[in-house]
């Protein structure tokens, strides 16, 4: 009776320790993409944008799909599925409908959907671009409006 008993245990822990090391060496479901680009540091309110990612080792038919949270929501909203170009980007135009802050996810698992992706917070502003909304230039103010102005397009506010 107590071999039958250690024959169990030892063909128990073999099973327990061959799934252990199956789940350990399965594949991780992850995007193959590489961070979200986007071409300033804030966006502007009715401004459009290119949202550019990159994919590793693209295969024919490969597609990203673009994701959003915006601003006030915790709701994710798809922005559709881009194809891959020949060089390994997907690129999608986007402009922000209003004010506030944008999360955007960018997957080329479409099965994952937009959990495990490459991902991206974006600021948007009301204020028009290339101005701070008033009547006057920055650069009008004598000695520091130049590089006040180069500051503030370094920090995407104009």
């Amino acid at each position: 009776m107590a071999t039958r008993r250690i024959r169990q245990l030892i063909i128990g822990g073999a099973a327990t320790a061959a799934t252990a090391a199956a789940i350990m060496t399965a594949p991780a479901a992850s995007a193959q993409t590489y961070g979200i680009i986007f071409p300033g540091g804030l966006a502007h309110v009715g401004t459009s944008y290119n949202l550019t990612v990159h994919v590793a080792a693209p295969n024919a038919g490969t597609s990203v799909g673009f994701w959003v949270v915006n601003p006030g929501s915790s709701t994710v909203v798809s922005l559709g599925v881009v194809p891959v170009d020949s060089s390994g980007n997907a690129v999608l135009a986007w402009s922000p409908a209003t004010a506030g802050q944008y999360s955007f996810t960018a997957n080329d698992d479409l099965t994952v959907g937009p959990d495990g992706g490459s991902t991206l917070g974006v600021q948007a502003t009301a204020v028009p671009e290339g101005s701070m909304g008033g009547t006057g230039s920055f650069s009008a103010i004598p000695i520091i409006g130049g590089p006040l102005v180069t500051l503030m397009k370094l920090m995407g506010l104009v």
